[in-house]
């Protein structure tokens, strides 16, 4: 049964030589040209979007490792003591690090239940998006009184 599988699995992603490029006396140069374009690729082509989307991802989350205790530290010092805001944020730094390996596990779940690996990944992706670009929304310090707080953890929330 499980050979049965396998066999199915490489029969769909085989990969096909290229046609012979022997010249044909009856071809034209234009259907030279078209018989070495003729190659299938191994893998199905939304694994480029994959890989695309986990190399913006993977910047993304190094990124907001870097400099998110820093930006929380700044945010909490304008209600509390430096102290409790550098404790506060590092339980925040280490809650969201947390929850960005622990997470994925229920991406796994919708995926193989629900949407399926692609539409996961990609609707998914659309809310990290949305959530970079509600924590750029909420470090707007220019308007006096803005609640940039909350809205910071919306966006945190949402990555």
């Amino acid at each position: 049964m499980v050979s049965h599988f396998f066999g199915k699995l490489r029969s769909k992603y085989e990969y096909t030589e290229l046609e012979s490029c022997e010249p044909n006396p009856e071809s034209t140069e234009s259907d030279e040209g078209q018989r070495h374009n003729k190659t299938k690729l191994k893998y199905p082509w939304q694994i480029f979007f994959i890989i695309i989307t986990e190399a913006c991802e993977r910047f993304s989350f190094y990124g907001m490792n870097a400099v998110l205790t820093l930006y929380l530290v700044e945010q909490f010092k304008k209600t509390m003591p430096t102290e409790e805001a550098e404790d506060l944020s590092t339980v925040f730094f280490h809650l969201f690090k947390f929850l960005s390996f622990f997470t994925p596990l229920f991406g796994a779940a919708l995926s193989d239940s629900v949407f399926g690996k692609f539409r996961t990944i990609f609707y998914l992706s659309l809310v990290y998006a949305l959530g970079q670009i509600v924590l750029s929304v909420g470090a707007i310090t220019i308007v006096e009184n803005y609640p940039s707080l909350p809205i910071s953890f919306a966006g945190i929330f949402l990555i």
